[in-house]
């Protein structure tokens, strides 16, 4: 407890602030800024990537495009794991480190540039065929999370869903009840027309119709499946709206 443990403390102090808020310097104010930049070329990357149109410039490493995106991924991954980095070693504590959502976001954003490899090291001749592969790129998408930080109206609307674990698992609960049990009354009162073959299969048209959406891609045939739907219709709408007052009365606290 020291002259030499208060200046790490302060140390650490003014590295937090400086990552967490932009307004305590001009400095601070340019990290920001290159952070925002680096998560709209990354994704972008990931956008143009997805283009057959584009497919052969990703598929010459000794193309020009092919090299650019490949700096700009390696660059955003570089600043991405320091600034992740440093977040954990300036937090104030470690377990609220960890209970923070935007902190988890920012972790697994990092596992698509990781995880590679290491499988690489492994098999590097069968890495790209791997199911799981494409599973994990798939969670680059999390880096567009960063962009919450950095809003505070978006952080406010981000820390109330994460808070609210409760209700949602309560609503996610009800939801799963309800699917269980359209799906299996349609399946029922619909097996002869042979549209719902199976209860699983029933169970995408339970849930596009509680949920208000209602593709069409299946239908019910039968006066009985149809009235099923249309009860099916009214506890969506009803399901819908009763969790609004107190998820709304939760958000105003």
């Amino acid at each position: 407890n020291g002259p030499g443990w208060t200046r790490f403390k302060q140390l650490k102090l003014k590295l937090y602030l400086f990552l967490t808020n932009p307004q305590s310097s001009k400095l601070s104010m340019v990290w920001m800024v290159f952070d925002m930049i680096l998560v709209l070329l990354s994704i972008s990357s990931l956008v143009v990537e997805s283009e057959p149109r584009y497919e052969k410039y990703f598929a010459n490493e000794n193309n020009v495009v092919f090299r650019v995106f490949y700096v700009v991924e390696i660059l955003s991954q570089t600043f991405f794991t320091l600034d992740f980095t440093l977040r954990l070693f300036s937090w104030p504590r470690f377990t609220s480190f960890l209970r923070n959502g935007m902190n988890i976001c920012d972790f697994v954003s990092l596992l698509p540039y990781y995880i590679p490899q290491i499988i690489q090291l492994v098999d590097d001749q069968n890495v790209k065929s791997l199911v799981v592969f494409r599973i994990i790129r798939m969670f680059r998408i999390a880096r567009v999370f960063r962009v919450i930080r950095h809003s505070h109206g978006l952080l406010i609307i981000f820390q109330f869903l994460f808070n609210s674990g409760k209700e949602l698992v309560m609503l996610a609960g009800l939801f799963s009840i309800l699917t269980l049990v359209f799906s299996s009354m349609i399946y029922f009162v619909e097996t002869h027309e042979g549209t719902f073959n199976t209860i699983p299969a029933s169970g995408w048209w339970a849930v596009v119709t509680l949920t208000g959406i209602g593709y069409g891609d299946v239908e019910p045939k039968s006066a009985p499946g149809q009235l099923v739907a249309v009860i099916a219709i009214m506890t969506g709408v009803i399901f819908l709206a009763l969790p609004m007052t107190i998820i709304i009365t939760k958000f105003t606290k």
